[in-house]
């Protein structure tokens, strides 16, 4: 009984992790002044855009909205430093309306800005599990900007790590 408390408990402490880390990185991403200027920041680890973006700027407008091209790869880019956190769905809504790929090459948006809000109290708590296939369903509570919240997400082990594969939404913004 206590072998299956551990495992629980170590499954559940690392969907608190991977919730924290990817809420972060839905803030972090709003709250730089473009799409741009974050995946600059994940690559560089400055929101230079000196790193990122081909110069002269290149840019091209796709379904109405202005992407700019970067000197980056879209894979290597996205599964490295977004990949590592979201997959599936959640990978897909992160990225979304944000970053392209034209014939390999990652764009991105200036879209941006946010409120900076942040949580404080989570708790997350296991409402399903599917050993299977390797996935876990849980809700998260917390207090974001003096409100409760809860946000219902998936988890699911991709190699030897777990992502989050989908999730309901994370902050006024959505996601």
């Amino acid at each position: 009984m206590l072998r299956l408390f551990t495992v629980y408990l170590r499954r559940s402490l690392g969907a608190k992790k991977l919730f924290e880390t990817g809420f972060r990185m839905v803030l972090d991403r709003s709250t730089f002044g473009s799409a741009c200027h974050y995946i600059g920041y994940l690559v560089s680890g400055s929101d230079s855009l000196e790193d990122v973006r081909v110069r002269p700027f290149v840019e091209r407008k796709i379904n109405g909205y202005t992407y700019y091209k970067t000197t980056l790869m879209y894979q290597d880019t996205i599964n490295e430093r977004i990949g590592n956190v979201f997959t599936d769905e959640a990978l897909n809504r992160f990225v979304s309306g944000r970053y392209m790929d034209v014939g390999g090459v990652l764009y991105c948006s200036e879209t941006g800005g946010g409120s900076g809000v942040s949580i404080a109290n989570l708790k997350v708590t296991l409402l399903s599990q599917n050993s299977n296939s390797g996935t876990y369903t849980y809700k998260a509570t917390f207090a974001e900007g003096g409100t409760n919240s809860s946000s219902q997400f998936t988890i699911k082990r991709v190699g030897d790590d777990f992502r989050i594969s989908a999730i309901d939404s994370l902050t006024g913004n959505d996601f």
